[in-house]
């Protein structure tokens, strides 16, 4: 059995299926696994997925992982959150969030994208956006328009303006947001992401955190 992977204040180790993460991404790697779609395969992991990236597509797996504020620990877990960031992500752009597909085992033990037989874990199909114009790209390249950035923030109030609203309490809202802050400095802080002379002076003082937020 495969173990699911703990965050930094996650519960009991927990068991996912009897095929690996290991397994899917060394499958998922192959080019042979997408039926022509592409030659190579670039893949890219974070710290609740793997991505693969594969001619004009990305193809996101989540990782079976728990943290304080996500649980991908289940199958049904990751299925729920595929559809979901489907459905919410094609709102802003359903031209790039395509589908989700189904990893399935075989019955002769081999793995298959959108195949047949057990499923064994899901993912987000989308369409590849070209690097060049990737946000951390155009700034370090002094090619980022302004305007592109105000058209941007136009766009997402209107779609937060129009958005339902969940029904939570202020002071729930706010012991939540502190909760998941104290959580980010115990990280940042332990694992000095930030390094050098920074990471004492930005973490120090969370009333100007606070304040900043």
């Amino acid at each position: 059995m495969a173990d699911v992977q703990g965050g930094e204040r996650a519960g009991a180790v927990l068991r996912d299926s009897g095929v690996s993460l290991a397994k899917k991404v060394a499958f998922l790697s192959d080019p042979a696994a997408y039926a022509g779609a592409g030659a190579t395969v670039e893949t890219i992991e974070t710290h609740m997925s793997w991505v693969f990236l594969v001619g004009e597509r990305a193809f996101k797996l989540k990782k079976p992982v728990r943290f304080a504020y996500l649980d991908f620990s289940t199958l049904a877990a990751r299925e729920a959150n595929c559809r979901a960031e489907l459905t919410l992500n094609r709102k802003l752009a359903p031209d790039v969030y395509l589908r989700v597909a189904p990893l399935t085992l075989t019955s002769e033990g081999a793995l298959k994208l959108d195949g047949q037989g057990e499923v064994i874990d899901w993912l987000v199909v989308m369409r590849r956006l070209p690097v060049d114009r990737m946000l951390d790209t155009l700034i370090a390249n002094h090619d980022l328009d302004m305007r592109a950035i105000d058209c941007l923030a136009g766009a997402l109030a209107r779609f937060y303006r129009l958005a339902e609203r969940p029904a939570v309490p202020p002071n729930d809202y706010f012991r939540r947001l502190m909760a998941e802050e104290d959580e980010n400095r115990e990280t940042l802080t332990r694992r000095t992401t930030l390094g050098g002379n920074l990471l004492p002076g930005l973490m120090g003082d969370k009333r100007a955190i606070q304040a900043a937020i």
